[in-house]
């Protein structure tokens, strides 16, 4: 809690590093819009996390040992590590809607490493489609 108070009060805009604790928050936010606010937070951006760690995996970014790190601690904290592949269109548009989105093109927080994050600017539909597909129920 000490750092994020430290992040959000050096970064109020959330044009800088503070836009590093919406890790996972882009599908999360959208899975949470789909069920209509039903879900718990944490559970909506466990999935949300594990979809951005296997972006960053897609793209070059991150190992594939860090995406199942990701899997294994969230997995045993009792979260949810997917959801529905029907929804991947509703899910979509409203990603699309996101405040981290500029100019039209999403972005997404992703990790290089554990505890190094960076921005994923404009993936393409089909990358996002593909990184979705691994985490189907």
């Amino acid at each position: 809690m000490a750092i994020k108070e430290r992040i959000t009060l050096a970064d109020f805009k959330e044009t800088g590093e503070r836009e590093f604790l919406n890790y996972g928050h882009t599908l999360g936010h959208a899975i949470e819009h789909a069920e209509r606010y039903n879900w718990r937070h944490g559970a909506a951006i466990s999935i949300g996390m594990v979809y951005a760690a296997e972006l960053a995996l897609l793209s070059g970014r991150l190992s594939e040992a860090d995406v199942e790190r990701h899997r294994s601690v969230l997995g045993g904290l009792g979260l949810p590590l997917s959801y529905r592949a029907d929804r991947w269109e509703p899910l979509y548009a409203t990603m699309q809607r996101d405040k981290k989105s500029r100019s039209g093109s999403l972005r997404f927080v992703v990790l290089e490493r554990i505890g190094k994050p960076a921005i994923l600017n404009a993936p393409t539909k089909e990358l996002l489609f593909t990184a979705f597909q691994s985490i189907v129920e």
